[in-house]
């Protein structure tokens, strides 16, 4: 019988598994421990090829799947209901002059996980956008099945909304970079991998501007995460940053 050690690594080669659930699977993980193990939120995996599927990850959650019948997955979707709302005015707020002729800016949507897997699935639902939407978050929850509450969260969102969310949008439309602000948080497990492409790999899509989306109680740059703040400021002069605060219902 093969080590199940080797059968991991096997799948994370073949693209089937995250690479840390290397590091999370204990040595001695026999093949009905392999069995119960179930991929959720598979479908947020972006399809090949398309822009900016470099900058992307897989987005599968290793876990037992008791884990999944207790995510709190219809209160979540109920919470983020507004969430097409909410994604029509940030649409309009995008559009600018028409008549400028400009492409849609590049979204990066850093609110707590639920509105931005929910905005997300509505910038890329609508016909007139079709964003690409480009997960940054990849993480496993371990062989225990243990979940921080912002992970748990987020988790749920993704597989509330799994059926909505498809593929991958046009291969011009421009990316919606989902992250998880519950990052921050230190006590969070949910991995985000901070990769954004240069102002140049920008230029030369024709995307001249980003809008960076945020549910902090800050304004303008003071808004911008900590750790992605450099990124931002590597964009400039020759790509236009902006910032928008999301105002979700309480």
């Amino acid at each position: 019988m093969v080590p199940a050690r080797f059968l991991l690594r096997a799948f994370v080669m073949a693209g089937l598994l995250a690479p840390g659930v290397l590091a999370s699977a204990p040595a001695a993980l026999g093949q009905t421990d392999l069995d119960r193990v179930q991929r959720l939120a598979v479908n947020w995996v972006p399809a090949k090829p398309y822009h900016y599927w470099a900058f992307s990850r897989p987005t599968l959650f290793i876990t037992y799947p008791a884990v999944e019948k207790s995510l709190p997955v219809d209160e979540v979707v109920a919470e983020i209901a507004d969430r097409g709302v909410l994604a029509g005015r940030l649409i309009s707020s995008l559009r600018g002059d028409p008549q400028e002729g400009k492409k849609l800016p590049a979204v990066i949507l850093d609110c707590q996980g639920p509105w931005s897997v929910g905005l997300a699935v509505e910038l890329f639902k609508n016909k007139d956008t079709r964003f690409q939407m480009v997960p940054m978050f990849n993480s496993t929850t371990g062989l225990d099945g243990a979940l921080d509450p912002g992970a748990a969260r987020t988790l749920a969102a993704l597989v509330g909304l799994r059926s909505e969310a498809g593929k991958t949008g046009d291969k011009e439309s421009p990316p919606v970079f989902i992250l998880d602000r519950s990052r921050l948080d230190p006590k969070a497990r949910l991995k985000n991998d901070l990769i954004l492409p240069a102002a140049a790999y920008f230029r030369g899509k024709g995307i001249s501007s980003v809008v960076y989306v945020h549910d902090s109680a800050a304004e303008g740059e003071a808004a911008w995460a900590s750790d992605i703040a450099d990124r931002l400021k590597r964009l400039r002069p020759t790509i236009q940053v902006k910032t928008v605060r999301l105002n979700p219902p309480k």
